[in-house]
């Protein structure tokens, strides 16, 4: 029953994930679609755009400081608007990414491509637990000379969540089934060798009786893990 219990409890947490990323991606794409098509055009539905999102989005200008700061950014990462608008985007990220990210900039101001990266972002909440996003940097050419990155992101930190918790599911099994094992096959052993010495005939049956329900207990076993 235990054994049932936790893969049910698994499974209804693999399929709750799923769906969060799904309804993400969704969302994500109406985005991509508004921006790249010019739909949003007005200071007015673009702020709506940016609060009402479900994704983490972010402006930067030329010299790649950011302008725009969205909602649930600033929820996930605990940086508010007032504190990131003006700083580099740079500064926002780990080191690690600094590159990939420059790189990505470049390619989208030059307008060979849209860049996708994925970057680290810094985290107040948790310092030793990054938000793992990726990111679509989008150009958006105005009117006037002035132009700016749209970056609409995918937050991975679900998805690393979803898999670390995998992975512990599959170091809880291999521990489990090498302990369960272990003495099943102990007692196969151990009933077989006494079933070739019993001289009673009742004895002899019921030592055969345990070594079967250990051999069926040991498949059992087997077959969850």
């Amino acid at each position: 029953q235990v054994f049932y219990t936790y893969g049910d409890v698994m499974l209804k947490v693999s399929q709750a994930s799923v769906l969060v990323v799904v309804r993400n991606w969704e969302d994500l794409a109406e985005l991509q679609h508004a921006l790249e098509s010019k739909v949003v055009t007005g200071r007015e539905d673009m702020s709506r755009l940016f609060r009402r999102a479900n994704a983490p989005i972010f402006v930067i200008s030329q010299k790649g400081f950011v302008v725009a700061w969205n909602d649930h950014l600033a929820r996930v990462s605990g940086i508010p608007e007032s504190e990131a608008c003006g700083k580099s985007i740079l500064a926002l990220i780990q080191d690690d990414a600094n590159e990939n990210m420059k790189h990505a900039i470049e390619s989208c101001w030059s307008g060979l491509s849209s860049g996708v990266v994925q970057v680290s972002m810094r985290s107040r909440i948790d310092d030793s637990q990054p938000v793992q996003m990726l990111l679509t940097l989008i150009l958006q050419r105005g009117t006037d000379p002035i132009s700016t990155i749209t970056a609409i992101g995918q937050d991975l930190t679900e998805l690393a969540a979803m898999k670390a918790m995998q992975e512990q599911k599959a170091r809880f099994t291999a521990v489990l089934g090498h302990e369960l094992r272990s003495p099943l096959h102990g007692i196969m052993g151990l009933s077989g060798s006494m079933v070739e010495v019993a001289q009673e005939p009742m004895q002899k049956r019921q030592l055969g009786m345990i070594k079967g329900c250990a051999a069926r207990l040991l498949d059992l076993v087997t077959n969850i893990m």
